[in-house]
């Protein structure tokens, strides 16, 4: 039983389940079908026709006090996706309902996976996009971890069939192994330590300035779909950190908002962060001390790579310190060096 579309897999796949991360209950990705009979020993087997060859196994169970039918699909022989089809408690079991009956199952089922993940990573009330692409129209939730999907969706039991057949699909789908961390060492190209000609031959386009030993390259760009002022720092002619200020191209061209448009920037511009260097190391959700310190007013979220630490957040301007001047700051600083063990 396959029941969503590789279309709906490729929008959502471009992304960060709380629990049960690696496949779906017992079973994990890349398993294969007797593998998975193994441990499911009461299921029942599809065949390729003329051949011997399993592409998917079901089986019939319960969850928590619904009934529950399983599809597990092995397009290449190994575990690819898993499809569970809901019934109403009580009912003639898992098998497509009638709409209105549906939606009532479908938040029932919301609950019980809520119990199991945690918050909901989208639902409807967050717009008709996720992760940049137009979800569904009967998609209903979705739950993510570090290499699972599980979206909860209201779907036909096939094209055109009438609205009393519907069924209540949550379904467990694979993420691709997430990259390396980006940009340690610095920012982007640049290295800490790097001089202010070696900074400057990475990006010919920047301005430079200095005072005293303090020196500073600055460059216009973009970062995803934001533009961004990239603020290059040096003491002793040494690179010693970099503040990226966002802004968002859709509204007026100005780095500085009010406390409103700040926090609803900041948000997008931790998505991108996130993209990149994966689940913060500190947030506010974290208490208020990062390290044993109190952390700065209006942190949003802190990355720590092996060489450096980037802190997402909102900066009153020093000449207007007010809550109509507020910046989205992403500062990267080099990671302090381990003092050498005594002995």
């Amino acid at each position: 039983m396959r029941v969503v579309t590789s279309s709906l897999i490729a929008c959502l796949i471009a992304s960060p389940l709380v629990a049960g991360a690696g496949g779906y209950d017992k079973a994990t990705w890349g398993m294969t079908l007797e593998q998975v009979k193994t441990l499911y020993p009461q299921g029942m087997e599809d065949f390729v026709p003329g051949t011997s060859k399993g592409t998917n196994y079901t089986l019939i169970t319960k969850d928590s006090t619904f009934p529950l039918l399983v599809g597990f699909d092995f397009p290449q022989g190994k575990l690819a996706q898993v499809s569970t089809l809901y019934g109403i408690a009580g009912g003639k079991g898992p098998v497509p309902v009638t709409r209105e009956q549906a939606i009532a199952l479908g938040v029932k089922v919301r609950g019980l996976l809520e119990s199991r993940f945690g918050k909901p990573a989208w639902t409807p009330a967050n717009g008709p996009k996720f992760k940049g692409e137009t979800a569904p129209a009967d998609m209903l939730a979705a739950w993510e971890s570090p290499d699972t999907l599980v979206v909860l969706m209201l779907q036909s039991a096939r094209s055109g069939s009438p609205a009393d057949e519907v069924g209540v699909i949550a379904a467990y789908i694979p993420k691709p192994a997430k990259p390396p961390a980006a940009a340690v060492g610095g920012y982007e190209k640049t290295t800490w330590g790097m001089t202010v000609e070696q900074v400057k031959a990475l990006y010919p386009d920047a301005s430079s300035s200095s005072s005293g030993d303090y020196a500073e390259v600055m460059r216009l760009t973009n970062d995803s779909t934001l533009k961004v002022l990239v603020t290059f720092q040096f003491r002793a002619g040494k690179l010693t950190g970099v503040d990226v200020l966002y802004r968002d191209p859709g509204g007026k061209p100005t780095f500085v908002y009010a406390r409103e448009q700040a926090s609803a920037l900041g948000v997008k511009v931790r998505g991108i962060l996130e993209s990149r260097f994966g689940k913060p190391w500190w947030t506010p959700a974290d208490g208020p001390e990062i390290n044993g310190r109190t952390a700065p007013p209006d942190s949003l979220a802190v990355w720590k790579l092996p060489d450096t630490l980037v802190m997402l957040k909102l900066q009153t301007m020093a000449s207007k310190p007010n809550e109509e001047n507020l910046t989205i700051v992403a500062g990267y600083r080099p990671t302090p060096a381990a003092p050498p063990s005594g002995k």
